[in-house]
């Protein structure tokens, strides 16, 4: 019996100089990166367009309210995510419960001093005397507040 050779077949040219090839290739690019595109927009910061932040509006009890810190959150037992406290003008005790993994704090833009927690469960106070106006408050982790920790704070 006589050994045969196998001749090698020439080579097919690669996928990409296919025009089937490249016409798909174009098409998943181009879905992909409108997909891309409407998941930014998705994650643009808190409110609904109209200069108000989104989420529930909590009113301070006697001076004193208390926030939960939930991952990338503010909340409000009962209310969901928080947007906007309201308060009379004077003295406000916030108690900031840690519900997430993350380490959190409250603070108020242009005041002094905030409620931070580090391990879940664990809890924090902290008091402002305040003068009627309007403040921000927000979480001072590196990243937190670019991701919607941050809210309106109404004195009146």
């Amino acid at each position: 019996m006589r050994a045969t050779r196998h001749h090698a077949r020439p080579l097919r040219p690669v996928f990409r100089d296919r025009p089937v090839f490249r016409d798909r290739f174009r098409c998943w690019s181009t879905a992909v990166a409108m997909l891309g595109v409407a998941l930014l927009g998705a994650c643009g910061g808190g409110g609904d367009g109209d200069g108000e932040p989104s989420g529930a509006t909590a009113t301070a009890a006697n001076g004193a309210i208390t926030v939960e810190a939930v991952d990338t959150d503010f909340q409000v037992v009962g209310d969901g995510v928080l947007g906007t406290i309201r308060t009379a003008a004077g003295s406000l005790t916030v108690t900031l419960v840690q519900k997430g993994r993350l380490a959190h704090d409250f603070q108020i833009e242009g005041q002094s001093g905030k409620a931070t927690v580090q391990g879940s469960g664990s809890t924090a106070d902290a008091s402002w005397e305040l003068q009627p106006g309007e403040y921000s408050f927000f979480c001072g982790q590196p990243g937190h507040r670019g991701q919607g920790m941050e809210g309106k704070l109404i004195v009146a």
